[in-house]
């Protein structure tokens, strides 16, 4: 049983990160570099800071972006939850806090 839960695991971590890929490279060719400036300047993956946001909200990641905000790095991203909820986290690139988690009723 353990084996089983721990291929799914593996397999749904895949997807995550090819979706993540995608979600990311999305934009122009400037807004590509911009992201990819700011994912070198921090220590967190796309894939950590999904994996926190996943831990609090179980569901599909819709969209992962890198920002800066004022002179913060974050992750943001958007999550469908098994209930059908959209919510938006923002993430702290540096040291994985949740520093906003927001239900997006629209």
């Amino acid at each position: 049983m353990k084996k089983t839960t721990k291929a799914v695991t593996a397999g749904i971590v895949g997807v995550i990160v090819a979706t993540t890929s995608l979600a990311a490279w999305s934009g122009n060719d400037t807004d590509k570099l911009r992201d990819l400036d700011l994912a070198n300047q921090v220590s967190m993956t796309a894939e950590q800071a999904i994996a926190i946001a996943l831990a609090d909200v179980p569901g599909r990641v819709v969209e992962a972006e890198i920002e800066q905000e004022g002179g913060s790095v974050i992750w943001e991203i958007e999550i469908v939850s098994t209930e059908n909820e959209r919510f938006e986290f923002e993430i702290d690139a540096t040291d994985g806090r949740i520093l906003e988690k927001e239900l997006d009723n629209d």
